[in-house]
């Protein structure tokens, strides 16, 4: 399945990030902004697709002892750089833009139309190809919804062509440029939200922390939670650790099967670390258990 879901992301990759050329150089030849502007949106999916690819690639990669943890990092690392570099394109189209009603150009819309067309068709047959594998792997419906927001923009791109076509009113080139920047702008922002808080060890935002430490606290025998952690790998890879002091003359065993039961039947954790304490006993018991998954 892995195989499978790296070859339908290679195939969307190199269309996608053939035609970026195209209408990058097609946008420059016919004066158009905002070809150039989704061109750059199409970089972002690229940049998604990208990541995505190499997510999978490196899943496959096994641990050693100098990356105890794998090598997921790199895919968390590459998407924070890649949603930086697209937030200054963002920004340097939203100049251009700027700079362009203020000094309006001619768009030589018999190029820009065919060129901007053909780009939404590439949208639509990427999107096509990553949605034969959304169903069956997170990264690819990730890249699959940043195409179908491509195609919304390459849509309005088309339509402003046509629309210049007909009216000869060029200041419409720019405007759709600010709105696709804006879209840039927006989804690369929320783009980069998950890198960061994966770097930073934030908690993992689909889990309620609250829930989870009540769950662990309601386990009879457990006294008190305490040296609790939660952070994340990568997107899904969720990690716990804490310390569980419990009640004299309780069974270890059965405490920590007990928290193993709470974590993957409630909150579909895999991958932890108990520490058992008796207030009188510091003695540790631990239990860790690592799923094929998480790593």
């Amino acid at each position: 399945m892995e195989e499978r879901a790296r070859k339908i992301l290679r195939y969307a990759f190199f269309i996608t990030l053939f035609f970026f050329f195209v209408e990058l150089i097609g946008g420059y030849i016919s004066k158009s902004l905002a070809l150039i502007t989704d061109s750059f949106h199409m970089l972002l999916d690229v940049s998604a697709i990208g990541i995505a690819y190499f997510a999978t690639k490196l899943a496959g990669r096994k641990r050693n002892l100098m990356k105890t943890f794998g090598y997921h990092r790199f895919e968390i690392i590459s998407a924070l750089f890649n949603g930086l570099m697209l937030l200054g394109i963002s920004f340097f189209m939203l100049s251009r833009a700027y700079g362009r009603i203020l000094n309006s150009q001619k768009v030589l819309t018999d190029i820009m139309i065919p060129i901007a067309f053909l780009g939404l068709m590439v949208n639509i047959i990427v999107g096509l190809i990553l949605y034969k594998g959304k169903k069956e792997n997170l990264n690819i419906k990730g890249a699959y919804l940043h195409v179908l927001g491509d195609t919304l923009s390459s849509t309005g791109v088309v339509a402003g062509g046509i629309l210049m076509g007909l009216t000869g009113f060029y200041l419409i080139d720019p405007i759709i440029s600010i709105f696709v920047a804006f879209l840039i702008l927006i989804e690369t922002l929320h783009f980069i939200k998950e890198p960061i808080e994966i770097l930073t060890e934030s908690a993992p935002k689909e889990i309620d922390v609250k829930k989870l430490i009540d769950s662990l606290q309601s386990i009879p025998g457990v006294k008190k939670i305490h040296d609790f952690h939660i952070w994340s790998i990568k997107t899904g890879a969720v990690n716990v650790t804490s310390h569980l002091l419990v009640e004299e003359n309780v069974n270890p065993s059965e405490i920590l099967a007990s928290a193993s039961k709470v974590l993957r039947e409630k909150f579909n954790i895999t991958h932890f670390t108990f520490q058992i304490e008796s207030e009188l006993n510091k003695g540790c018991c631990h239990c860790e258990e690592i799923s094929s998954e998480s790593h």
